[in-house]
């Protein structure tokens, strides 16, 4: 989902990620917070605290991979002359050489980001200043009424900049004090109405 340009602020905060990309193709904040308690954080976490064990479990996978394809086909490589050993032995290096590159660039992009995993309304408290920007795509539906009614209660009361992802199908939903900023096809995104 794209967003129009951000307001100035020192700390970003993702309180439900939906996709990582958005966190790479923005510039740098003082302070990033990517709140997620699922397997998207778990990668992040490895690959900034442990880029070697990352590197090493997936070189270890291609490695049984590459060995349990070596296994079955070895009835065809004792036919086939022409399939040389010697590449073989050089395509998982070249691989993980290629995969370690393509890590470098997300590993030093989330060095600076601290990863939480807290209930939304926990995080919404502990990052609410007003140098902060939410950007919130809440995964509830319809059905879901205490929910988007406690969410409209705290923005409400925030100090916080934010953003807020509002599907179409519940466009309805009334936000006092916000206005739309951008439209797209499923998602209506929202903001504080300038006060003044």
């Amino acid at each position: 989902m794209t967003l129009p340009d951000l307001p100035p602020h020192t700390c970003y905060v993702e309180i439900w990620p939906s996709t990582y990309q958005r966190l790479f193709r923005k510039s740098l904040s003082l302070v990033e917070v990517y709140n997620d308690h699922g397997e998207t954080a778990l990668l992040f976490r490895l690959l900034r605290e442990q880029p070697q064990a990352l590197l090493e479990a997936v070189k270890s996978d291609e490695l049984d991979q590459h060995l349990s394809d070596e296994r079955a086909c070895y009835q065809r490589l004792l036919r086939d002359w022409h399939f040389s050993q010697q590449t073989m032995q050089n395509a998982l290096p070249k691989r993980v050489e290629a995969l370690r590159a393509n890590l470098l660039a997300p590993y030093r992009r989330l060095r600076t980001v601290l990863f939480e995993a807290l209930e939304w309304r926990d995080c919404l408290e502990r990052y609410n200043d007003p140098r902060a920007l939410h950007i919130l795509e809440p995964p509830w539906t319809r059905t879901e009424r205490d929910e988007w009614a406690a969410l409209q209660l705290r923005l409400a009361r925030s100090r916080m900049q934010w953003r807020l992802a509002l599907p179409r199908d519940i466009a309805d939903r009334r936000f006092p004090g916000s206005s739309i900023i951008a439209q797209e096809d499923n998602v209506i995104w929202l903001a504080p109405s300038k006060k003044g």
